[in-house]
């Protein structure tokens, strides 16, 4: 009998386990409560998020590290929503240090698990320009003229240290067509939800942190003769309006080159999908961006016939918006025709304070240091460079670190063209190369609307123009691929 009696309370003992599971679970919720409980009131609910957002948080960096991709990837998706997020943040957060993160987490990442046979590809002429461009501005720290480390700090990040972390990454990291199309797919996405929100915004309305925003701080910039200048999730008009521009090139010159019918009407209907949301914008610098970028293609061809169809459609185009006044009644066609005026008034202002700057430059070859023009006002810098509107990407660079920093600025970013133009003679795959020329047109684009627009020192501009550069870097290493894989015999 023992036995049994035995066997019978050891069975009763195991029943007992699921309710003292149970309960032990409640008591740690209960502990867990009382502590957040307790979190909440000392240090308010930003510190409470905090300890539940920070496990999975640490979890993802310590993937981020292991695979640095993954990084990349995901403050380039950041980089579109930035603004937008910023807007409607109910606290103030430095958003921006995310990007700084995830970028040297990567980086990190690179330097101890990166291959030889990867890194190997760094030694180019690209990275040691960027480099060297990095070191001048790190060397702006101690310019005389400088008055803010804080000011420096902030503006360096978007100056050098985004285009070499990004720079390192890709080139190490992005080998393969996959990779490519990725990133493809995220630009396209991203820039097709920050169209549809801009038609929101313009047909339906304002709301929330949108509205607010415009009606205390953006009302004098975004909305001009009762026009609203649609802004969507970017920092701004202006910013939104070279996204669309870019993509449009990007994506046109893509269906243009497709050869099937289903997929080239495709791209088309999303080219003007993002051609209007550039219009909605009411922006006028990017319309460079489309004009430079379509010359490149015409140029890139090589086809005498089509060379000078296209020519005259440019010139058609020029010719419609310069001499005549065919669709001004839209506000969208008037934005874009003054940009072609040589008289309009924001013109006449901006020609007025690069006089005043020519004046402050003299003596000046090194620049008067980072962030100490008019972004350095809120650092507590004071001056003739902070009261003053600096619209042009390439006045800043001049204006902070001089003539000397602006020639060494200059080098990797022609420098960068000279070699995609090499690359792409070279490839043998035809659809990779038309997605290469597409890359390059809408690169040139940016480059050349950055003269009227601050276009590279913004999210997500410089991203996207970052990444472009790493597919053209490494379009050679997905030749290989894509190659290889028409080589194979198709299975049947």
């Amino acid at each position: 009998m023992l036995p049994l009696q035995n066997t019978n309370s050891r069975a009763s003992y195991l029943d007992t386990r699921p309710a003292l599971r149970i309960l032990s679970s409640l008591l740690a919720l209960l502990l867990l409560g009382a502590l957040v409980g307790k979190v909440v009131a000392k240090g308010g609910v930003p510190l409470a998020l905090a300890m539940v957002a920070g496990p999975p948080a640490l979890y993802y960096v310590i993937c981020c590290f292991r695979q640095p991709k993954l990084g990349l990837i995901s403050s380039f998706y950041f980089g579109f929503f930035l603004g937008g997020v910023s807007r409607w943040s109910p606290v103030a957060v430095p958003f921006g240090l995310t990007v700084d993160g995830l970028l040297t987490i990567s980086l990190l990442g690179i330097l101890f698990t990166g291959r030889k046979a990867d890194t190997a590809r760094l030694h180019n002429p690209m990275t040691y320009a960027v480099l060297m461009w990095l070191i001048y501005t790190i060397l702006q720290l101690v310019n005389p003229e400088s008055r803010s480390a804080e000011a420096w700090f902030y503006s360096v990040r978007g100056f050098s240290f985004y285009w070499l972390q990004v720079l390192i990454v890709g080139v190490v990291t992005i080998s393969r067509l996959a990779d490519l199309n990725r990133i493809i797919r995220i630009w396209s996405g991203c820039s097709f939800v920050l169209a549809i929100w801009s038609f929101e915004q313009q047909y339906i309305g304002l709301v929330g942190a949108d509205k607010v925003w415009l009606e205390t701080f953006g009302y004098t910039t975004h909305l001009l003769q009762g026009q609203l200048r649609s802004f969507s999730f970017v920092s701004d008009a202006g910013q939104f309006g070279a996204v669309m521009a870019h993509i449009t090139v990007f994506t046109l010159i893509r269906g243009l080159n497709e050869p099937k019918w289903s997929r080239k009407i495709g791209l088309f209907i999303l080219a003007m999908v993002y051609f209007w949301g550039f219009a909605v914008s009411g922006s006028r610098g990017p319309v460079l961006v489309l004009g430079m970028g379509f010359s490149v293609y015409l140029l890139l061809k090589g086809n005498v016939p089509l060379l000078v169809a296209g020519g005259l459609l440019l010139l058609g185009a020029y010719g419609l918006l310069k001499f005549t006044r065919v669709g001004q009644s839209n506000y969208q066609i008037q934005r874009m025709r003054s940009s072609l005026d040589p008289n309009d008034p924001s013109l006449q202002v901006r020609l007025n304070n690069q006089r005043t700057f020519k004046i402050i430059m003299q003596n000046k070859p090194f620049g008067v240091g980072l962030g100490m023009t008019a972004t350095g006002a809120k650092y507590g810098v004071t001056g003739a460079l902070t009261e003053l509107g600096i619209d042009s990407w390439y006045v800043r660079i001049w204006l902070e670190t001089g003539v000397v920093g602006l020639v060494i600025y200059l080098i990797p970013v022609l420098l960068m063209i000279v070699i995609a133009f090499i690359n792409i003679r070279r490839l043998k795959d035809p659809r990779l190369r038309s997605t290469m020329e597409a890359l390059l047109c809408g690169y040139v684009g940016i480059v050349g609307a950055s003269y009227g627009n601050q276009l590279l020192g913004q999210f997500p501009t410089n991203l996207v123009v970052y990444l472009t550069m790493v597919l053209l870097l490494v379009a050679p290493v997905l030749d290989k691929e894509a190659t290889a894989a028409a080589a194979q015999p198709t299975v049947r």
